[in-house]
């Protein structure tokens, strides 16, 4: 009897030495930033995109406990996010950059992840931009909301959304499109609030949605290559959301 009450305290002690330092870690919040920024010394040595790739990538033993918010955070501040617009079509500009960045590959299988950024889109306001003074920070400002709306676009995101919060990416979107006109944003820059507003209503079938695009194949051209054919795809868009929500209003 003795031997077994030995054993079983020594076992006590073994698991609390090996859980403890296991829980303790879990619960520490993981934190992590690019190691080597553009504008830097260091940046300026890498002779060549794939050197600026691979030192952009977050190690395998951090990857998996950085939180989905801190992740998606992370992503949007990817150094080599800009270079998505080098090629003439956007959409496989950012399958380029995300394709190379272990950051999207994380963020993209994420359950949590739709959330998460709709939080962040909610948080962002296009009416900063009035408290910018230099056409630098400006420029940022309306980049850091492009590349939100292009994330919260791709299938991999909508496709996490619950219903709830299909209507709240829809219904947030109207008030970005709104907020950009009101505060001088270009055309080119409401375009991804457009895009969407056009994928999520394509990717949920909504009939007002389809039957236009069967009319007109713009729309399909506009989701594939994020090339507006005229200013009025705008509007049109924005009339068939307030339909789908008018029609889930409940």
């Amino acid at each position: 009897m003795k031997s077994e009450t030995l054993n079983f305290i020594k076992g006590i002690i073994i698991f609390f030495f090996i859980a403890v330092p296991l829980i303790s870690f879990a619960q520490e919040k993981v934190t992590w930033d690019y190691p080597v920024k553009p504008g830097s010394a260091e940046w300026k040595k890498l002779s060549s995109h794939q050197e600026m790739v691979q030192i952009c990538q977050i190690p395998a033993g951090t990857l998996s406990f950085i939180s989905t918010k801190e992740l998606a955070q992370i992503c949007l501040n990817y150094p080599l996010f800009f270079t998505m617009k080098a090629f003439n079509n956007l959409q496989l500009g950012f399958n380029q950059v995300s394709t190379e960045f272990n950051g999207f590959q994380e963020l993209f299988k994420r359950d949590d992840a739709g959330n998460v950024l709709l939080e962040l889109y909610k948080a962002i306001k296009p009416q900063v931009i009035l408290f910018k003074t230099t056409s630098l920070e400006k420029g940022k400002h309306i980049q850091n909301i492009f590349f939100i709306e292009f994330v919260l676009s791709q299938k991999e995101i909508i496709e996490k959304f619950t219903k709830a919060e299909i209507k709240q990416l829809l219904e947030e979107s109207l008030v970005k499109l709104e907020e950009k006109k009101q505060y001088g944003f270009s055309t080119f820059s409401t375009q991804t609030t457009s895009l969407v507003m056009c994928r999520v209503l394509e990717n949920i079938k909504f009939d007002k949605y389809i039957q236009i695009n069967t009319v007109f194949e713009k729309y399909k051209y506009f989701s594939n290559a994020i090339i507006l054919s005229d200013k009025e795809m705008i509007e049109d868009l924005k009339k068939i959301t307030i339909d789908y929500l008018n029609d889930n209003s409940n």
